[in-house]
């Protein structure tokens, strides 16, 4: 909790620091900036106060935070590939209209994206 406390007051710094940037744009952004603003100082002080009254953890200094890892904010779900490999069902139900050679764009476009998809979550 000692972390997290840190990691919410590293993010309130963060975004106190485009204060500056919001007197260049419309007005009502700066309304909503402030509201998010004044949400992540909430936050961050609950952080604190839990990690001080109920974990009694250290609070990490902001400056020491690490950055996330970008690759662990999404995890992947393989239920794309069983709609990936299901027949359209134009193909189906116009088969008699697509020509041959559109049905061979097809399946290559189809075995293209196939292979990013495996090569991009091989890493």
């Amino acid at each position: 909790m000692g972390e997290a406390a840190g990691t919410a007051h590293r993010a309130m710094e963060i975004f106190a620091e485009c204060g500056p940037l919001m007197s260049k744009i419309p007005p009502n952004y700066n309304t909503n900036y402030q509201n998010k603003l004044k949400q992540s100082q909430d936050l961050a002080k609950m952080a604190e106060d839990k990690s001080k009254n109920v974990f009694f953890e250290p609070i990490m200094p902001a400056n020491k935070v690490p950055m996330p890892d970008c690759k662990n904010f999404v995890k992947f779900d393989d239920s794309i590939k069983v709609e990936f490999g299901k027949t359209p069902v134009m193909n189906e139900t116009l088969r008699h209209v697509i020509p041959p050679q559109v049905r061979s764009m097809q399946k290559e476009f189809h075995n293209v994206i196939q292979n990013l998809i495996d090569q991009h979550y091989k890493t």
